[in-house]
């Protein structure tokens, strides 16, 4: 009996040693499940995060294609721009030249009057 009494006590010990480890073994578990629901909200949020960069991104794109765009625009303005200013200058020119034409006409014309005048007074002299 007492060697039954005994290996009851054993029993009875291990049981309590199991239960503890059981115990044990539930309180890791239920860190380990905590410990997951808190990755799993950093996942959220890090992947909340990572979409809103990517909308940000896709933004600045679209801003920068804009800009690129306009950049043509403007680009191709200048172009046009240029090409009027040397059209103008071209045409400024020639009006300079007709003007410098025309002055020496007139310089010429007054010059033979002047000359056809002397050429009368001489005449009558």
């Amino acid at each position: 009996m007492e060697n039954m009494q005994s290996k009851m006590e054993s029993l009875q010990n291990k049981l309590e040693s199991l239960q503890n480890k059981l115990e044990s073994l539930q309180n890791k578990l239920k860190s380990l499940q905590n410990k997951l629901k808190s990755l799993q909200n950093k996942l959220k949020s890090l992947q909340s995060r990572m979409e809103s960069l990517q909308n940000k991104l896709e933004n600045m794109q679209n801003k920068m294609e804009n800009m690129q765009n306009r950049m043509e625009g403007l680009q191709s303005r200048m172009e046009y721009l240029q090409n009027g200013m040397e059209s103008l200058q071209n045409e400024m020119e020639r009006l300079q030249n007709d003007m410098e034409r025309l002055q020496n006409d007139i310089s010429t014309k007054k010059t033979l009057k002047t000359s056809k005048k002397t050429k009368k007074t001489k005449n009558f002299s």
